[in-house]
């Protein structure tokens, strides 16, 4: 599997609009070798994780799609910072408890509450 983990910082006057462009990834679904995305909140940190079958599935899901949504949902506007983590792994290193999933970062781990509309599953 690979996997896709992104961190965007959002001012508490952008919630509701990044939480909206983050419903448009939807279209992700159809994405050949997609297999699943989730997210949610830590505070003002919106953690959002996508799992591909493989690195050439999401490279070819970045060449074609991800431009096309990114720039049709104006997510940009929303946060101030983002950050980005690719890895190839074969068990998912996040456990999902009662609609919360835990994010290791920088040595530490922090709960993060599921957002049930940002799941998109192939």
């Amino acid at each position: 599997m690979f996997v896709k983990e992104i961190k965007c910082e959002v001012k508490e006057e952008n919630r509701e609009a990044f939480h909206t462009a983050q419903l448009v990834w939807g279209k992700l679904s159809s994405a050949e070798g997609f297999v699943k995305q989730f997210g949610g909140w830590s505070g003002h940190d919106a953690f959002i994780v996508g799992v591909w079958e493989d690195k050439a599935s999401y490279d070819q899901f970045m060449q074609i799609i991800h431009d096309e949504i990114f720039e049709a949902n104006e997510q940009a506007q929303t946060f101030e910072r983002i950050s980005v983590n690719l890895s190839e792994t074969e068990i998912l290193p996040y456990e999902i408890i009662n609609d919360t999933f835990v994010v290791v970062e920088e040595g530490e781990e922090r709960q993060v509450l599921l957002v049930p509309e940002w799941t998109v599953q192939n």
